[in-house]
């Protein structure tokens, strides 16, 4: 009786499991936002290019604003570099610059 279980119950767990490893999930929106198909998938794909564009050109702005301000920090730093070097040179102190 015993093997009979067994063999029902290893039967029951193939038949519950088949998609065993696999899920169902959602699809990432980007596969399905631009549309390809219809009267207005050109407009629309021309309307996302245009506000991608947008945005890289406005992030380009903040970069180069960015990339600014960091070579002006870079100079202040190298002028104090040179002028403690300047000044161990006078001294003639045992530092390392």
């Amino acid at each position: 009786m015993s093997r009979i279980c067994s063999g029902i119950e290893a039967r029951r767990q193939k038949a519950v499991c088949p998609y065993k490893g696999l899920v169902a999930r959602q699809i990432p929106r980007r596969f399905y936002e631009i549309p390809y198909i219809g009267a207005g998938a050109i407009d629309r794909q021309l309307e996302i290019r245009e506000r991608e564009l947008a945005e890289v050109r406005q992030r380009l702005v903040m970069l180069a604003e960015e990339a600014d301000h960091m070579k002006r920090i870079s100079s202040v730093l190298h002028r104090a570099a040179a002028s403690i070097r300047k000044r161990c040179e006078e001294n003639e102190c045992s530092c390392r610059t």
